[in-house]
């Protein structure tokens, strides 16, 4: 249905597509139900979404200030991303506490190391939404991959 609209699939993104015309751009991106719209021109969102509706059952939420995790605020100079809430949602489901002590720059986890976890999916599950966490917070990318 994508394809048939004129959109092709970005080189970059698999779930990024793309319309070209000769007066505007328009992307879409594509993740399993969750789809954001976007271009320069509004008249050809409006019909896009309007053909997606057809064929889908689809909620038009208004601009955009939360996905998948990111908020997104625009200001007078551009937007402004951060994953505050997806955080604060992540401590809630862990159940654990924050500390700011930072970790030691040369620290080696072992195998050995420590008492096994009696269930490690949900460290597993932890180590992963932190790596998501990481695209708006590179400062801990050093951490979570040693946690990893």
């Amino acid at each position: 249905m994508i394809k048939a609209a004129g959109f092709k699939p970005s080189d970059h993104d698999p779930a990024l597509f793309i319309h070209l015309s000769s007066h505007s751009r328009t992307l879409l991106l594509l993740y399993v139900d969750d789809i954001l719209i976007t271009g320069d021109d509004v008249e050809h969102i409006s019909l896009v979404k309007q053909q997606l509706g057809e064929h889908f059952p689809m909620s038009d939420l208004g601009p955009l200030s939360y996905f998948l995790g990111i908020e997104v605020k625009q200001c007078a100079n551009g937007y402004y991303i951060s994953q505050t809430k997806y955080i604060q949602d992540l401590i809630a489901r862990s159940g654990n506490r924050t500390t700011a002590t930072p970790m030691d720059l040369h620290l080696q986890l072992r195998p050995i190391d420590g008492i096994p976890l009696s269930d490690p999916s949900r460290y597993r599950h932890l180590v992963g939404s932190l790596v998501y966490l990481t695209v708006t917070r590179l400062d801990i990318a050093h951490a979570i991959h040693i946690l990893s």
